[in-house]
């Protein structure tokens, strides 16, 4: 694989040096995407039958039901001890700064204190998470989503009344 770059400024350009790749998928491609995604097809198998894996595109995420705090935690650790393993065995690596996890409890429920760690570092709980454009909190409520819809809402509505006006 080889990199060529050209400076916008100067109208310079620059290559990189051969090398060869021995794995992963080229970013950047068309075929990129799906490439991936057959590169990580085996990985729900790693999984416990319980749990659920999804993948799209390079996310991954894990849903891991337990019936009792005890189990979650133990199912929690497992799930994502599996998962680091399966990326270590085919050379990928977790980005632990990006992961975390995300207890859904209702509101009687105590919050739980899981210590979930990879390669020495914490991965760090989240009261809410983005996930595919939608914000999803502990305390399944939509507030935190709705928060964020409302001003793109209003500037959608606000663009389609000017709309109306010039189309009249």
């Amino acid at each position: 694989m080889r990199v060529q770059i050209i400076d916008g400024k100067s109208n310079q350009r620059s290559s990189s040096t051969w090398k060869k790749i021995t794995d992963g998928v080229p970013q950047g491609s068309v075929l990129g995407p799906l490439l991936f995604l057959i590169y990580v097809n085996d990985l729900p198998k790693t999984i416990n039958d319980n749990n659920i894996d999804i993948l799209f595109a390079d996310d991954t995420s894990g849903i891991v039901k337990s019936h009792t705090p005890k189990d979650f935690q133990t199912n929690m650790v497992e799930e994502f001890d599996n998962a680091n393993k399966w990326f270590k065995v085919n050379s990928l690596s977790i980005n632990v700064k990006k992961s975390h996890y995300i207890p859904f409890k209702t509101k009687n429920k105590p919050t739980l204190d899981i210590n979930i760690v990879c390669d020495n570092k914490s991965i760090t709980p989240a009261t809410d998470i983005k996930y595919l454009g939608i914000y999803l909190q502990d305390s399944i409520n939509w507030s935190c989503h709705i928060e964020y819809i409302t001003p793109k809402l209003s500037s959608a509505c606000y663009v389609m009344k000017s709309i109306r006006r010039i189309c009249q």
